[in-house]
Formats: structure tokens, sequence, C-alpha cells
């Protein structure tokens, strides 16, 4: 749902998008893990690079290296190259304990050059909380309006030259 909306807000405002984007992993359909790609000019580069992995014991394994190799410098390419707008989809647990990525995803948040999409998984997180709490920028909660709604929210904000 979440990705899909921005996906749709990219091709409607015909937009090329720097970042990054996170996926389940299905083996035998089942879920296994998650992985990261960075986004080159609105288009996911894959394979992805294996961000956790379920364990035996049903507890995600987290593999920092995702954050610390790809998901910054996705975001500092996005945010250094000939992109309309910056999308990192999603921050949500993995990364929490993460400070090197958060920080750079802060940064990316509070620049002004581009508009930012930041995906949060609803979760009580204090890093979520601290991006959701922020003044400027427009809020969609997906628990509220529908997808239908939220694109044509969205793309009338960005049209008339807002913030996300």
């Amino acid at each position: 749902g979440k990705s899909t909306l921005c996906h749709n807000i990219m091709k409607a405002l015909n937009w090329k998008a720097g970042g990054f984007t996170t996926y389940p992993v299905i083996k035998d359909g089942s879920r296994i893990g998650f992985d990261l790609s960075p986004l080159e000019n609105g288009l996911m580069i894959t394979p992805g690079f294996p961000m956790a992995r379920m364990k035996p014991s049903g507890e995600f394994q987290i593999n920092s290296e995702a954050f610390d190799l790809i998901g910054i410098k996705a975001i500092e390419r996005g945010l250094e190259g000939d992109n309309d707008c910056i999308i990192m989809d999603e921050i949500g647990r993995f990364e929490r304990n993460n400070t090197p990525f958060l920080y750079t995803v802060w940064q990316a948040v509070m620049q002004e050059e581009i508009p930012v999409f930041v995906v949060l998984k609803k979760e009580n997180l204090p890093f979520n909380q601290k991006v959701w709490e922020l003044r400027d920028g427009l809020h969609v909660d997906l628990d509220l309006m529908t997808r239908e709604e939220a694109f044509s929210v969205v793309v009338a904000y960005l049209k008339e030259g807002g913030k996300v």
C-alpha cells in the first residue's frame, strides 16, 4: 500500500526518485526476511541487499551493513543526483539502533532542496515519533484516509510546491 502509493505519485508527476525501498523476501510462500534496494532515477536496483533474515527462533537477524553500506549511500546519492525527490521506504524497528543511518535519514528530512517521502512504520519508536512530530511538511496517515484520497492530497500539495 505505502510503497505503491509512493510509486503512483512519482508516476503521476513524472518524477525521478533517489533513496531506497525495502521489501519482503518470500521463499516457498513464507516471508523469510527483508531486502533493501537503492533507487536510481526512480527505479529499484535489484537484487536487493539482505537487511533482515528470520532465524529459526522466529526473530529477525538484522544485517546492519544494509544500512551502513547501502542505505546511507543511497540517500546521499539521491540528494546529490538529479532527482525530483527522495524516497525512504520504510523506517522502522530494524534500523532503530543504527545511529549513523538515522542521522543520514534526519539530514535528508531536514534539507530543503527537494521533497522527501519518509514511509514510517507505525510503531512507537523514538526516531519515528521525532519525524512524525515535525511541523513542516505534509503528514499522511493511511489508517485515516484511503490510498486514493492520500494520492490526491499529496499530488495536489506537491503541485503547489509543498514539501512532503
